[in-house]
């Protein structure tokens, strides 16, 4: 799910800018935008790597003068492996579609994308043929106060760099994408904030009041909580045919906290249609700041609607196997202060602020029985595991 978040911010731009396109909406003032409804988008990726495969369907929403990207909900998505004459299902989840089970998509397998839409509608991608991998040779980071300018901060913030080396192979065109991943241990599951914890839920404290602000419910396992990079990096060795490339940057890794952080980057090889949709991409989130930049070419990938071929349909399937590395950085001794607030203290349940007096005391238990509780669950989702990352050495 990593291209996910890069998408986001580049989405609504995008249709602005589709929308100004007609009439060359390039000159230094403030344009006045005619925003279409019905506009479908699609961002999905079939992937080799545990939780890498997803599906994001939106269609634009114009209300008056308001104007919204909205999840298509209850549509049939299935990932067609060609080559076997096999389909994976993908079951709806917070809005991405996620596939049922794990995909292996090995070299020169052909992939496709279908998509039922609830009102009948079909889309289908053009067919997908896996690159053949590249690998990795080396993986490097290093640390900067100043890494790179936040226009939410709006001041240079800190971070680590990577980098990578790879050895083209030579005599034959190769495009690079690169995505990443990190992962930071996590104490604390669960917050409620003037309630408390019970059967999954932030529930009214069952003795009345609000003994406190907010308790906190500490992981009752191992938990890690993932986020992912949001930029677009992409490479083409049109200049480096069979070179060693070296200190190439794949992902700029913000100081969100001072855990120790492991980062996973996933490189994949892509065809030359799928580089050039990221490139396009890449453009447009580059432009995203600058509403007045001449735009750059429509986002089309390979998806189109089946029962109309005149539709425009944005955005692309790919299918890729990627090459992983990872590396790991101690932080405790970074000074510069965090992206985010840690110094909240973590506030537990006592026995007399969720139980009457007289239970705490050492008298008879009530029927359910009381008792505070200060643990959770680590709930698995795309942001969150309980299972070791690969190359966690903490």
């Amino acid at each position: 799910m990593s291209s996910i978040k890069g998408i986001d911010k580049a989405w609504g731009f995008l249709i602005v800018v589709l929308s100004c396109l007609p009439l060359g909406c390039i000159d230094p003032v403030a344009p006045e935008f005619d925003y279409e409804a019905g506009i479908v988008y699609v961002d999905a990726f079939v992937s080799g790597i545990a939780g890498g495969s997803y599906a994001i369907i939106t269609e634009s929403l114009v209300e008056g003068d308001d104007y919204d990207n909205v999840p298509v909900s209850d549509a049939t998505v299935r990932f067609r492996n060609v080559t076997l004459g096999e389909e994976i299902l993908l079951v709806e989840s917070e809005g991405v579609y996620l596939p049922e089970q794990e995909i292996a998509v090995p070299e020169g397998e052909i992939w496709q994308m279908v998509i039922d839409f609830p009102d009948g509608r079909r889309y289908e991608s053009e067919l997908e043929t896996v690159v053949a991998q590249v690998p990795i040779a080396a993986i490097n980071g290093s640390y900067d106060p100043e890494l790179i300018f936040s226009d939410t901060e709006e001041t240079f913030v800190p971070g680590h760099r990577v980098t990578i080396d790879i050895e083209d192979p030579a005599d034959e065109s190769n495009y690079y994408y690169w995505t990443s991943r990190t992962f930071e241990t996590l104490d604390i599951c669960a917050t409620c904030e003037r309630s408390i914890l019970r059967n999954g839920e932030c529930e009214p404290n069952p003795i009345g009041g609000n003994r406190q602000p907010i308790y906190d419910y500490a992981c009752d396992t191992d938990c890690w909580t993932i986020r992912y990079g949001t930029d677009v990096r992409i490479f083409s060795d049109e200049f480096t045919d069979g070179m060693q490339i070296n200190a190439l940057p794949v992902a700029d890794v913000l100081l969100y906290t001072k855990e120790n952080i492991l980062v996973e980057i996933q490189q994949f090889c892509l065809s030359a249609p799928a580089y050039r949709y990221y490139q396009i991409l890449n453009d447009l989130v580059d432009n995203v700041g600058n509403i007045n930049a001449p735009p750059p070419a429509a986002l089309l990938g390979n998806m189109y609607n089946v029962n109309d071929p005149n539709e425009s349909v944005l955005g692309r399937f790919t299918a890729a196997n990627p090459t992983v590395a990872t590396i790991a950085f101690e932080r405790s001794d970074i000074e510069e202060e965090t992206l985010e607030e840690t110094g909240r203290i973590p506030s537990f349940e006592a026995c007399n602020e969720v139980c009457p007096q007289l239970v705490c005391d050492g008298g008879p238990q009530p029927d359910p029985p009381c008792f505070p509780v200060t643990q959770t669950t680590c709930d698995i989702s795309d942001t969150r595991t309980n299972i070791r990352p690969v190359g966690w050495i903490f």
